[in-house]
């Protein structure tokens, strides 16, 4: 089993257990090393994604924290390219957009027309542009975490434009806090994207519905979510548009 195949079952374990113990996980591994499912468990802590102590593992609330993208690109697939197909087809032809960072985002530019332009904080976007949009990446620090680039300077740079649509991700939708994310410095940058954006759009999957993080972005009923199974939600999520099977 190759080490992210693993980080990924334990991922899963901590999802339907919030508290567990390294012995559990091993069981839980059986054919894996306890010296191996060890160091899993501590990269795992390093990230930011649990707690170990004494032999017992708390799971930290994961939308508190920035996830790696490389973690993020594989967690709900599926659900991803289905959110990313509908969003791109509401994209016309010879339209400016944004496109924010982040795995589900990422996904839209493999189906997006050529004449299409795009502005992105993503180098995920731009390393994946196979039919050869015009793209102006952003510039600024760059995060190894998301890939792609941030700060107040990137900021900045977007009072220049202007966008038909800006496609957003978000680490969390909740009802009492609707829309959050990690980081100070990305709400602000959605933020002044929000301002500069005929419409909005939020790309969430199912599994970040009722998780909440620090920085709010957006109440739920200001701007466009898609996501992409409607049985996941309640009535507060009555201003979402949904992609056809």
């Amino acid at each position: 089993m190759l080490p992210f195949e693993r980080k990924k079952k334990i991922e899963d374990l901590m999802e339907e257990k919030t508290q567990t113990t390294i012995d559990e996980i091993c069981e839980f591994l059986p054919n894996i090393s306890n010296s191996t499912v060890r160091r899993d468990l501590k990269i795992l802590e390093k990230e930011g994604l649990i707690t170990i102590y004494y032999g017992g593992i708390i799971r930290k609330n994961k939308y508190f924290s920035e996830q790696r993208i490389e973690n993020k690109r594989l967690t709900n697939i599926s659900a991803k390219q289905r959110i990313a197909l509908y969003a791109a087809s509401l994209v016309n032809p010879e339209e400016t957009i944004f496109l924010d960072s982040g795995s589900t985002v990422a996904e839209m530019i493999r189906h997006l027309d050529s004449s299409v332009k795009v502005v992105t904080t993503s180098i995920d976007i731009v390393l994946n542009n196979v039919n050869n949009l015009d793209i102006y990446l952003l510039g600024g620090n760059v995060s190894k975490v998301r890939n792609s680039v941030y700060g107040t300077s990137t900021v900045e740079q977007l009072k220049d434009f202007v966008f038909e649509k800006a496609f957003l991700g978000a680490n969390g939708i909740s009802e009492k806090f609707g829309i959050t994310t990690p980081s100070k410095e990305e709400t602000m940058l959605k933020h002044r994207v929000i301002e500069n954006s005929s419409n909005t759009y939020f790309l969430i999957d199912n599994s970040k519905i009722g998780n909440f993080s620090t920085c709010k972005v957006s109440p739920i009923d200001e701007n466009y979510v898609i996501m992409d199974n409607e049985n996941h939600l309640t009535k507060v999520y009555q201003n979402i548009s949904y992609p056809e099977e």
